[in-house]
């Protein structure tokens, strides 16, 4: 049940950072930090369509913290491909 709540959120912050990537490569920073509350916003909705509640925090955490190990990666390509000015 853990993955089955977690790979959505993870997939949706790689989904995000390369949409970013690619689309507002200049102005990632703020789009990066839209998409990291997004993806808390889908871990917390996906916990609660989840009818079990064992493990709730420990599934919301592996959830957002591996969001935000991807989308902290995503900003360190993307600010040294395109440096801020």
């Amino acid at each position: 049940m853990l993955w089955a709540t977690v790979l959505p959120v993870w997939l949706a912050a790689v989904t995000l950072s390369t949409l970013i990537g690619l689309v507002v490569p200049k102005t990632a920073a703020t789009w990066l930090a839209i998409a990291f509350g997004l993806c808390t916003l889908i871990a917390f909705a996906l916990q609660l369509l989840v009818p079990t509640t064992p493990g709730h925090m420990s599934r919301l955490g592996w959830g957002v913290g591996g969001a935000l190990v991807i989308l902290g990666l995503a900003s360190v390509v993307l600010f040294v491909l395109w440096p801020p000015a």
